[in-house]
Parts: C-alpha cells; sequence; structure tokens
C-alpha cells in the first residue's frame, strides 16, 4: 500500500483511501498480535490512552458505514487517559459502534460519550418490549467502565 501511496500524485482521494487503508492495517496488526498473545496465555499490557482520542478514532472507522444507511455519528466529551491495553479498547469500541449501526433505523444517530473512567454508545433503535425478540428498549445504554 506504501508504495501505491507514493504514486497517487495529485490524487487526493485515491490519496486519502489508501491512508485509510494503511491505518485500518496497522489496527488489525495490533488485534492479531493481541490475539496471539491471548492464545500463549500472555496478556497485553495496560498503558495510559486517550480514550478520547480512542473514541474519536473508532466513529471515523465506521463513519462510512454509517452514512451509507444514512446515520449520523457523533462524538460528546473530552476525558483524559485511561489505562488498559489499548487494541482491547478499540475492539469493545468497533463491537460497540458497529452494533449500533446495525440496529439504528435509517435516518438515526449514534452517540459516542466519552467521559472520565466511563465510554458509552447510544442508539435508538427499534422499539422492542423487554423480552421480545434481541436487545432491550430502544435508547439502552452499552457503557464500559474503565
Amino acid at each position: 500500500m506504501e508504495e501505491a501511496r507514493a504514486t497517487t500524485g495529485d490524487d487526493e482521494a485515491a490519496a486519502a483511501e489508501l491512508d485509510a487503508g494503511m491505518r485500518e492495517a496497522d489496527r488489525l496488526a495490533g488485534v492479531i498480535d493481541d490475539l496471539l498473545s491471548l492464545s500463549r496465555g500472555s496478556h497485553a499490557a495496560a498503558q495510559p490512552v486517550d480514550a478520547a482520542a480512542a473514541t474519536r478514532d473508532a466513529a471515523e472507522r465506521f463513519r462510512a458505514a454509517a452514512a451509507e444507511r444514512g446515520i449520523r455519528l457523533t462524538v460528546h466529551g473530552a476525558a483524559g487517559e485511561t489505562v488498559v491495553p489499548p487494541a482491547a479498547l478499540e475492539r469493545v469500541l468497533d463491537s460497540l459502534v458497529e452494533n449500533a449501526i446495525a440496529y439504528s433505523p435509517p435516518g438515526g444517530e449514534v452517540e459516542l460519550w466519552v467521559e472520565p473512567g466511563q465510554l458509552a454508545v447510544m442508539d435508538r433503535g427499534p422499539e422492542r418490549r423487554r423480552g421480545a425478540g434481541r436487545g432491550g428498549p430502544a435508547g439502552d445504554r452499552a457503557a464500559v467502565s474503565a
């Protein structure tokens, strides 16, 4: 991809797509490293992570998928650092955002909230009665405390 990026010249759209692809390849390499560590019985080291930046990055990774369904992604808050394995935080955010997009009606909104010690992903999915079908009532909040 880096060689292709070097040949894009003035094509800004192609350069942006290749840059996004390289970032995604780096992220996936981190996920693979974490999975290999888990399979060997070792654990990824927790380290200080900017939770607000990780949340904004997750929103950017899914912005195109959300736009295809007419779903608006918004990020609120500006928490400081939290101490977690970075790839684990990415996986949690990716799972929550992907799920929220999948179950939001077209034209809806998915909100990502970041506060000191807490991340939340909220959607206003289809109305459900508790115990009926998948999930709970609309507006349920999936939150992760760090």
